[in-house]
């Protein structure tokens, strides 16, 4: 694996958990919710797997009645026990559009230009294209 030296300290890795989640967040999306080769497949083989108990009562596998609705909601709950500390979270919430009312929730400055980044001003300069293109807020 090298040492932090050879700029190789900075490696992203893939979980068959993550793949899990990122599938059934798809076919919940195109409203494969629930049946064979489902969302709620998915996510059942996640909580069989991990064999969770809280107060001596096993997690519940996800009903055949859950709604579309619902069920993306348990996917993204799933994701935040399944990858806490991964660093997911926050691109969770922008990618599904939830991100200002969440951080609302959590702090009185949150601003909607925050949920950009800004775009460096090396790639500006770099690219002509982007002049005067900077994210809103920045």
């Amino acid at each position: 694996y090298g040492t932090a030296d050879a700029d190789n300290n900075d490696v992203v890795v893939f979980r068959l958990a993550e793949m899990y989640l990122i599938r059934a967040e798809a076919r919940a999306q195109l409203g494969n919710v629930s049946g064979t080769a489902s969302a709620r497949t998915d996510i059942n083989i996640l909580r069989t797997r991990a064999d969770f108990e809280d107060d001596n009562k096993s997690v519940p596998l996800i009903p055949e009645s859950v709604t579309q609705s619902q069920m993306l909601r348990l996917i993204e709950e799933e994701r935040v026990y399944e990858l806490a500390y991964e660093g997911h979270r926050w691109y969770d919430l922008v990618r599904t559009k939830r991100v200002t009312q969440v951080m609302e929730a959590f702090t009185s400055n949150w601003r909607d230009a925050y949920e950009l980044w800004p775009i460096p001003l090396r790639e500006i300069q770099t690219n002509k294209a982007l002049a005067g293109d900077q994210n809103p807020g920045y």
